[in-house]
């Protein structure tokens, strides 16, 4: 079992999204997060841990010990900013492989790909 937590993304103190992986997928929708100290973070469902106040904590899986699989989550009040911003414009989405058009009654899987595509005529 791997537990992480993601990139943090700004905001009045850093959020970022807790996940587990087993095997090299993503298992997150099967398991509830916990968090060592509320104090400092808390999970807003469903993923999201999110800093309440500087300081140190671990998130772990609800109804496990924090031994068994856990992240160490740092809150703090340093200032963050980007150093470079790039923006793409998409021109076009096209099906690389199309879901069905018609799916079956109560719940169904499937997949389904889309190439995000650029067509410019003059920059």
């Amino acid at each position: 079992v791997d537990a992480g937590i993601g990139d943090c993304q700004g905001g009045v103190f850093q959020q970022t999204r807790a996940f587990v992986e087993l095997d090299g997928l993503d298992a997150s929708p099967l398991v509830s997060f916990a968090i060592l100290d509320s104090s400092v973070a808390t999970i807003v469902p469903p993923h999201t841990v999110l800093g309440i106040e500087p300081g140190s904590t671990r998130v772990f899986l609800a109804g496990r010990s924090e031994s068994f699989a856990s992240a160490l989550v740092t809150v703090n009040e340093l200032r963050i900013s980007p150093r470079r911003l790039v923006s793409r414009l998409v021109s076009a989405v096209a099906w690389e492989s199309a879901p069905p058009s018609v799916l079956g009654g109560g719940t169904a899987s499937f997949a389904a790909v889309a190439r995000a595509l650029q067509s410019l005529t003059a920059e």
